[in-house]
């Protein structure tokens, strides 16, 4: 398991070449590569979800607002 031989990695790159051809092979190794980037950033990107509910925020808000005016 691991040890991929010569007929298999000439099959995987034959392969791809007669389904979308050359001209095409290009455009999606960039696209796949810009979508391997995006996936790493995002999964090591701090989650930035706001889960206060409505009602405290409202809360805060006019708390604010009563100090400001005093």
């Amino acid at each position: 398991m691991g040890n991929i031989g010569f007929g298999e990695f000439l099959l995987i790159v034959i392969v791809p070449l007669l389904i979308f051809g050359t001209s095409r092979l290009p455009a999606l190794g960039d696209a796949l590569g810009k979508t391997v980037k995006n996936y790493k950033r995002e999964a090591n990107a701090p989650d930035t979800i706001n889960v206060t509910p409505k009602s405290a925020v409202i809360e805060v808000k006019a708390e604010k607002d009563e100090k400001g005016k005093g």
